[in-house]
């Protein structure tokens, strides 16, 4: 019988269980980067189709008004516009987190329509954009009242 002193086994990872253990933080690290991205994104072009949807529903309330006036009040300062009837708020939307209302050049930043749906005293265009500098615009048609949302802006502002 030998007699001597056992060693203990040696205490740490090997290379191998440090590198797939590197490789699982990597994968999480760039799926979560990847996420947040895309959910801006999604933001952002969540954010200008409502707008534009609400453009539109605001445009056929006031073609169908019986004497009242509807317009959208741009809040810039705080991300939101409201739906007005007259001086009354019918309806307040704040954008979604990571979309910012930039500016928009409608006449003290209130649009508003006539009765055959065409902007009043012209169209004009918001710009929207996201934490990672992507811009889109909703553009409104000064002849015809059509509203789009557009990656550029038109050239001058107005269509």
């Amino acid at each position: 019988m030998r007699e001597g002193k056992l060693t203990p086994p040696a205490a740490g990872f090997s290379l191998t269980e440090t590198a797939v253990a590197l490789l699982i933080v990597a994968v999480v690290v760039g799926a979560t980067g990847f996420a947040a991205v895309t959910s801006a994104r999604q933001g952002l072009d969540v954010a200008a189709d409502v707008i534009a949807a609400d453009i539109r529903h605001v445009q056929e309330m006031n073609r169908y008004c019986d004497g009242r006036v509807y317009v959208i009040q741009f809040d810039r300062w705080n991300d939101r516009y409201l739906v007005q009837e007259g001086l009354r708020v019918l309806r307040t939307v704040s954008l979604p987190s990571g979309a910012d209302l930039v500016w928009t050049n409608f006449a003290y930043d209130q649009l508003g329509f006539d009765t055959r749906g065409v902007p009043v005293p012209h169209g004009g265009t918001l710009a929207l954009c996201d934490r990672g500098g992507r811009y889109l615009y909703v553009v409104v048609a000064s002849v015809t009242g059509r509203v789009r949302v557009a990656p550029v802006p038109p050239s001058g502002g107005y269509e």
